[in-house]
């Protein structure tokens, strides 16, 4: 994991704590061992999260200190850091969503009735989550849902923010659509074949096939970049300049 301000990077070792960098290479921090399993890592703002199912450490990279949360968590399949508000997000065997503030006190749980499958935070404390049954559910800081939207025919939603709006990736019937936050679609955009995965770069998102052949599109749902040059392995990110790049290798 990265932190941008100041600089630092986060390493989840195999012994299940978190090990910090310095721009030089020098470790400057390591946190507490952690029981469980899995490694769930979200950064923003000069503070990072890592989890295991069971436990969440949140790093403050300006004190450089870490703090566990005092109770263990079920089954965690989902974590991010909401910046914006100071909290944490969590998605608990796939069906409990919460709020923690940065202690690691939980301010309030929701049951959904459907698996969890992708999940995203937006502003004024709203975020989003997709479910196996082919749903968009938009909640508001308080738990209460303000806006859904059901793919027609039902398959898993990929998910990303982009700026105020919703992007949602069906891939079977290859349609990337954009959603308000009540979860209305603002646009629809068909694809060549079939996408897996979603990303958000900046102001634009890509859709990728298993074959690593990629679907750019802006914020408006043009298609600005169709590319098959990439492989699957390839990680996308914004360079220096703010531009979309790709890093990969070849043999």
């Amino acid at each position: 994991g990265i932190v941008a301000d100041p600089a630092r990077v986060v390493a989840f070792s195999n012994r299940k704590r978190i090990e910090v960098y310095a721009e030089n290479g020098e470790r400057i921090h390591q946190g507490d061992i952690m029981s469980g399993v899995g490694r769930y890592l979200d950064s923003d703002s000069g503070m990072l999260v890592a989890a295991t199912d069971r436990e969440v450490v949140v790093y403050d990279a300006a004190a450089n200190r870490s703090s566990r949360f005092p109770d263990r968590l079920t089954e965690l399949s989902h974590i991010r850091f909401d910046s914006e508000s100071g909290e944490i997000v969590t998605v608990e065997e796939r069906d409990r969503l919460s709020r923690f503030d940065l202690s690691g006190e939980r301010r309030w749980v929701k049951t959904i009735d459907s698996p969890v499958e992708g999940f995203a935070i937006g502003a004024d404390r709203t975020c989003a989550l997709t479910t196996e049954d082919g749903r968009l559910v938009v909640f508001d800081g308080n738990k209460h849902a303000i806006g859904e939207f059901r793919t027609t025919p039902s398959e898993t939603l990929g998910l990303v923010r982009l700026g105020s709006r919703w992007i949602t990736l069906a891939g079977e019937a290859q349609r990337v659509r954009s959603h308000r936050l009540d979860g209305t679609v603002e646009w629809d955009v068909a694809l060549p074949s079939v996408a897996w995965r979603i990303v958000r770069l900046a102001s634009q998102v890509v859709a990728r096939t298993a074959s690593g052949r990629c679907y750019v599109l802006d914020s408006q749902g043009r298609v600005v970049l169709d590319t098959s040059e990439l492989p699957p392995e390839t990680i996308l990110f914004l360079n220096p300049s703010g531009d979309p790049s790709a890093l990969f290798w070849h043999a």
